[in-house]
């Protein structure tokens, strides 16, 4: 007979995937949401990409970033109503910047256009 915490999935510990910063300028290819007993609106990993040079030479590099700010939960949603979404990927990438915003409750992260953040 097995116990309970054997028939349940093992939460797999992503090295590569960091938190979401100010500053970070990339491409949204998609996402998907994990639940969180912490955290109401859940845990959002975001992946997409971003281009980088490196010695003269244009590379495109993999972003994975996660979060749980409620802000940028709620305008991945919006951007998932407004472009559609299947299977974690969005149907065109969405070039962002993250900024800080001071709110009345406090700074919180946000998404911006790049151009704006600059």
């Amino acid at each position: 007979m097995k116990k309970f915490s054997e028939t349940q999935p093992e939460l797999e510990r992503e090295e590569d995937r960091f938190q979401l910063v100010p500053g970070d300028h990339f491409v949204i290819t998609g996402f998907v949401m994990q639940n969180s007993r912490k955290y109401e609106k859940g845990i959002a990993k975001i992946n997409g990409y971003e281009h980088v040079i490196v010695e003269e030479l244009e590379e495109t590099v993999v972003v994975k970033r996660w979060t749980t700010g409620v802000a940028i939960i709620n305008q991945l949603d919006n951007m998932a109503k407004k472009i559609g979404i299947d299977a974690g990927q969005l149907k065109d990438g969405v070039r962002v910047a993250v900024i800080t915003v001071d709110g009345p409750n406090g700074a919180y992260l946000s998404f911006a256009d790049p151009e704006e953040a600059a």
